[in-house]
Formats: C-alpha cells, structure tokens, sequence
C-alpha cells in the first residue's frame, strides 16, 4: 500500500463484472437452507406416489417404472438431508435398480414395491422435526428409534425382494398353479410393510401429533387395497384356471401327462419355456418336461424362495456394492466442491485467505469485513511446514500471508483499518452502497489497488530521471 495517489495516470475504468460471475453471484446469494426444499422434494414423492396407485387400481394397468424411478429420486434426495436413513432406502434403491433392468410390467409386484414407498414415505416427516438426537424421557431419541426400524425394514426389503425376483422368473403356467400359495406370500409381505409403517410412525411420535387411530386407520386402508391388487386374476389367468376345472383340477392335470404338456405348451410364455411342441417333440422329451413341470408344481413356493435366495443375495450385494461405490464418488465430488468455496473466485491472496477463513459466500458485510481485515494484518500466520494439508492448496500463494506487525514498513496502514475510518472504507470499497461487499466488488477494489501501485512506480520512475547522468539518458528513454 502507498500514501501517494498519483496524478500521472488517469482512473482505470469501472470493472464490470462478467454474466458467469454474476450467476455465480446470484446462486450463492439464492443458496437457502436445505430444509426449505423439503416441500418440493416431498410433492415430487406424493405425486408420483399417487400415479403409481392410479396404475395399479386402473383395469388397463400399465407401466409404474418412471413414476417409481422418481419415487426414488426424492427419497434419494432425503437420504441426501438425513444420511442415516441410507440403511434402507439404498437397500430399496438396489432392489428398484434391479427391477428397472428386467421391466416386469406386473401389477402384483407394483404392489409389492408401493407397499415399500408408502412405508418409507414417514420419513419424509423428518423435516418437522429439529433436534432428533434430543432424548425423550426415556433416553431414546428419534434417530435412535428410527435406525432400530430401519435396520429391521432393510432385511424386510430384502426379503420381499427374493419373493419378487423369484416370482418374475416363475413361468406362468406354474404361477397360476401356485396362485394361492404366491397370493399369501406377497399379501404377506405387504402387511408387514404396514406394520413397520406403523412402527416407523411411533418412532416418530414422540415430536409429532400423530393420530393414531387415523394413522392405523390409513394403514388397513392401505392394505386393503394392495390386497385387492394382489387377489385381482387377469383375464389369461382366468381362462387357464377354467381349463384347468374342466380337466379335473389341478391334482389331476398333474398326474396327466397329455393334459399337462399341452396346457403347459399354450399357456406358456414362450420367452420362458424350452420351445417344446407335442407334435415335434419325441416322447422321451415330452417324459422329460412332464418330469421337469411336475417338480416345479409340486414343489412349495418357500422352498422355491429357499433355494433362490443364495442367488439373489449374491445379486442383490453386487447391486448395492455398485450403488454404495457411485454413492461414495458422488460425496467426493461434493466434498470437493465444497472444499473449494467462492472464496477461490477472490483474486487478491489476502483478501482470498480471509474469505476462506471466514467462511463467507458471494458478499460480507462491508463494516465486518474492514473490522475483519484489521485482524487479519495483526495475527501472526503460521507458515505451513512440509508434508501439511496446505500443500495441496491449489493456491500455494496462501503460504506467503501478510502479516504487517512492529517494525513492518506498512504498519501506519493499520491506523487506517480502524473504527475511526470504517465510513470512508467502506465508501471506497461498497461500490452499490449496499452495506456489503461482493466478491466481484473486492475484486475490482483490489485491481485498484494494484494499479495504483504501478501509477506509483511510474512517478517513482519520472522523479528518478533528474538524477541520472546525461550519457546515460537515451539509453534509459530507449
């Protein structure tokens, strides 16, 4: 800094500040707590909610993967806000992950997986509350309470979703064969989501006014339709059964050989059967899909469940794995983008160190700031030593802080960064007289500065040619 102001150069022109910077500016100025999304987050959640049970109860029927995709969106958007509850949302999110890929349009399992949503849709009553780690009479807290759930709805996820992955494999004919014992698996699996809803809801009830009769009441309403859903036979599985009553049932249709084969043979989907025809099939291949069929009629729908769990665990690992690894380089890039901060859009290195150790954004207030400053230039900085985090800052100049103490030739300056001249600082430095300073104001305060050091030098230079000898003058005008 110099007393001096030149009058050798004329004022630089006013800095105007480029669109990207200002974008930048208004982002960070708009930036509001992540609670105040919640309500959109939980409408995008509602919406599609309810989209899904439109599908379902509808006679057409149709596809619920986008809207469940996006179900999952915003509960993936609330696992951002409340980590914790990543225990069983990722597990949900791996199971949707997997279903997506097969696309098995099957109201059934539509079912099945908006009886998971609407279990995991109390979480979104998290936003009401402020502390959950504040212990209730008991000790317990919210977080506690709900982690203990969680942990027990995760393995629930789990299951149910070996029942599906299970059930999407199984060819129909043998579906409608077992239509009873798959009907009871999956009515199962929904009344239990209920009652984890349920227990989810207490957990939280200790900080919200939660009606329980009305909650219990939702819940049965809840089941009572999904169950619907579940018992509802579609027209083919009607006519199959049809067929099935007028050759004797299903105990005789299986220890018929004919019957079986041909029933098996039109029923079947033919992505999933061994292309088989009884008129080009030998007999001995006809024995051998009599055989395989009656197995897998015969044998029970937990013992199927049993036998396919090792395969989805192994599935389902891989899936969450995958999930938890883009999870991870996500919070990375989060983490480093948050390491970086608006102050590395501050281009003089002082001014820059404390933004950064003030943690301010896009704009301060302008009599914080100078108030600030003058504490900066009088704390000694301890410089970095080797092998410490600061030698990773992308701005290795942070290491060469100012620090203007007795004895500095620029301490009179300090004088000027007290109370006494807050008004006039602020003056020169809030260029909108808002009351704060923006990082793109700083930056054109500080260019300033550094022009004013070069008008000095300039001075400097013209009261410097008085004194250099004749024969050198040309050479120094040159």
């Amino acid at each position: 800094m110099s007393r001096s102001s030149s009058p050798y150069v004329a004022a630089p022109a006013r800095y105007s500040p480029n669109k990207l910077s200002r974008r930048l500016d208004a982002i960070e100025d708009i930036a509001v707590p992540a609670a105040s999304h919640m309500s959109s987050i939980t409408e995008v959640f509602s919406n599609n909610s309810t989209a899904i049970v439109t599908i379902l109860k509808s006679k057409q029927g149709g596809d619920i993967a986008a809207p469940l995709q996006q179900a999952m969106d915003a509960l993936d958007a609330l696992q951002r806000f409340q980590p914790f509850i990543g225990i069983a949302v990722v597990a949900f999110k791996a199971v949707i992950g997997m279903e997506l890929k097969r696309r098995a349009n099957d109201k059934r399992i539509g079912a099945v997986y908006f009886a998971i949503l609407d279990m995991l849709s109390v979480l979104f009553e998290l936003s009401n509350i402020k502390e959950i780690d504040r212990p209730d009479p008991n000790g317990g807290t919210v977080r506690g309470r709900l982690i203990a759930s969680l942990t027990s709805a995760k393995e629930e996820i789990k299951t149910a979703a070996n029942s599906i992955d299970k059930y999407s494999k199984t060819k129909f004919f043998v579906r409608v064969f077992k239509s009873t014992q798959w009907e009871s698996e999956l009515i199962a699996h929904t009344k239990t989501f209920g009652e984890r809803k349920k227990d989810l809801k207490f957990a939280l009830e200790i900080h919200t006014a939660v009606a329980v009769d009305k909650m219990q009441y939702q819940v049965a309403e809840m089941f009572k339709m999904l169950t619907k859903v579940l018992r509802n036979q579609s027209a083919k599985e009607d006519e199959l059964k049809k067929e099935i009553d007028k050759n004797g049932g299903f105990d005789k249709v299986i220890s018929r050989d004919d019957v079986l084969l041909t029933l098996s043979t039109k029923y079947e989907d033919k992505d999933m059967i061994d292309k088989t025809s009884s008129v080009v099939k030998s007999k001995d291949a006809q024995k051998t899909l009599d055989a395989s069929l009656r197995r897998e009629l015969q044998t029970s729908v937990h013992d199927d469940l049993k036998a396919n769990q090792k395969l989805f665990d192994m599935k389902f690992d891989a899936q969450t794995a995958q999930l938890k690894e883009a999870m991870e380089r996500s919070a990375d890039r989060v983490i480093s983008a948050l390491s970086k901060g608006p102050y590395e859009r501050v281009e003089d290195p002082d001014f820059r160190a404390l933004w950064k150790d003030e943690r301010w954004r896009s704009n301060v207030k302008a009599r914080l700031l100078i108030l600030s400053l003058h504490d900066y230039f009088t704390t000694p900085k301890d410089l970095p030593g080797p092998e410490t985090d600061a030698e990773q800052d992308s701005h290795e100049n942070l290491s060469k802080l100012t620090f203007i103490g007795s004895g500095h030739p620029e301490e009179w300056t300090l004088e000027y960064m007290g109370p006494l001249y807050i008004t006039p600082l602020q003056d020169a430095i809030d260029d909108d007289s808002s009351g704060f300073v923006s990082i793109n104001e700083i930056n054109e305060f500080t260019r300033e500065k550094y022009e004013g050091k070069i008008r000095s030098l300039i001075k400097q230079m013209n009261e410097m040619k008085d004194a250099i000898l004749d024969d050198n003058k040309a050479s120094v005008e040159t």
